[in-house]
């Protein structure tokens, strides 16, 4: 092909269609640049807190800044996985006159941003709780959640009493 033959529209065309090429290429630059900031900016993060004031209150909380969508909740008794929320009472025994919560989720359950739900407490005094801290330090938490987009993350917790008590 002889460039010098072009007259000035074919050269505008061509610059045209140049341009018009760099203007699609920016244009999905653009839409995946908007794609991940709208991920991160709807990223949930479970975090695990603990109250020791009146027992052992264990708390899931929300610090993301997207809901977390609660797929699998899970807890453990001696390292090993209970199948039902039957089988943790079965393992985890406590005097009559110490009260336990624990929650039990039926996936999908949502945690929206700031939000917290107290997921496992044992109410009993100071001479009741240092006798059952061994059993609480044999329990274990673990969460599977997502994100609105589907990222998959998981949390967990062992042992959740402070260690001051014996």
């Amino acid at each position: 092909m002889n460039f010098n033959s072009l007259t000035t529209q074919d050269l505008i065309a061509i610059d045209s269609l140049c341009t018009a090429i760099c203007a699609f290429g920016a244009t999905f630059w653009q839409a995946k640049i908007a794609r991940d900031h709208n991920r991160k900016s709807t990223t949930p993060l479970l975090t695990f807190h603990g109250d020791y004031r009146e027992g052992t209150n264990i708390l899931v909380c929300n610090h993301g800044v997207g809901p977390a969508i609660i797929r699998q909740f899970c807890y453990y008794f001696n390292g090993q996985r209970c199948n039902s929320i039957q089988e943790f009472d079965r393992n985890f025994v406590l005097p009559s006159n110490v009260k336990l919560f624990r929650a039990a989720f039926t996936p999908p359950a949502s945690l929206g941003v700031g939000n917290q739900i107290e997921i496992f407490t044992v109410h009993a005094t100071d001479l009741y709780l240092a006798h059952v801290a061994p059993m609480i330090r044999r329990v274990g938490i673990q969460i599977f959640y997502e994100s609105v987009y589907g990222e998959q993350y998981t949390t967990e917790i062992y042992c959740p009493v402070p260690p001051e008590i014996n």
